[in-house]
């Protein structure tokens, strides 16, 4: 765990001072961030064209962790992020990786704010988070239902959560506590639940989707708290599991989508089955 704590401290260190630099602490620097860029997608294997584009770090990030074989290789993903965040350097962090600064380089908003949310999920990940994965079998079952069930943690938790959080802002808090609740519940059945490892299970996917909704809503942090709990009864008394034919089914609460003439509507709750 040594080395973990080297990451931790990295990480939290190169975050800690560039939250520090204020507004006037310059505009990025796009050669340097060009170029730590460049390494860090050589890192993890990916275009260095398309990884702050869409999910696309997500995925990155994503597809390294579920395909590692043991805690080291987790540690070594995590080295690769803390060698982004050296590279940048912390006086250029809040220049070209804060909200403002994603904006700053020509991203949209909302693809600022998945940069800046994935990066916070990851710090988390990387950070007190990597404790979960003392024992093999937990850091196995996370992995598992992680890789069975991304798409669908994606396109039905997250995407909704961005939607609606950007449409309806004053119950981003809500939101919030929607996307951790599904997360935490999806973590805690399946692979997790099999292993006997609920409660890190539940507690991984409540405390990452915290981490990713605090970077744009910190204040949420407040009231959605992640609570470790010594145990559960079964799936079905979960608030976003229902079982369905014998399947464990995610529920979906309704989110803003927009139709063919640019329009927003409300889409109507459903239930998805989970891998």
């Amino acid at each position: 765990m040594a080395s973990s704590l080297v990451v931790l401290l990295c990480i939290l260190g190169a975050a800690t001072l560039g939250s520090a630099q204020g507004p006037g602490g310059g505009p990025c620097d796009k050669a340097n961030f060009t170029s730590c860029t460049a390494l860090f997608a050589s890192s993890l294997g990916v275009s260095q064209s398309a990884i702050f584009s869409d999910f696309f770090l997500n995925e990155a990030l994503f597809n390294k962790f579920t395909t590692g074989k043991d805690l080291s290789d987790v540690v070594q993903l995590c080295n690769f992020i803390s060698e982004f965040y050296g590279c940048v350097t912390p006086r250029q962090l809040r220049s070209c990786m804060s909200p403002l600064g994603w904006v700053s380089q020509g991203y949209s908003p909302a693809q600022a704010y998945i940069n800046d949310g994935t990066f916070s999920q990851w710090g988390y990940i990387c950070g007190v988070g990597i404790s979960l994965f003392n024992d093999d079998p937990s850091l196995k079952c996370i992995r598992q239902t992680w890789a069975n069930n991304y798409a669908t943690l994606r396109d039905n938790t997250l995407i909704p959560y961005i939607r609606n959080a950007t449409h309806d802002p004053t119950n981003a808090c809500t939101y919030a506590k929607n996307l951790q609740d599904s997360w935490s519940n999806v973590f805690a059945t399946g692979n997790c639940h099999a292993a006997l490892r609920d409660p890190i299970g539940r507690f991984f996917g409540c405390a990452t989707g915290e981490a990713y909704t605090t970077s744009e809503f910190r204040h949420c942090a407040h009231e959605n708290n992640c609570d470790w709990e010594a145990s559960w009864t079964n799936p079905t008394s979960y608030k976003f599991i229902s079982v369905i034919n014998g399947v464990n089914h995610l529920r979906v609460l309704p989110y803003y989508e927009q139709n063919a003439d640019g329009e927003f509507y409300l889409t109507e709750e459903r239930y998805v089955p989970l891998a």
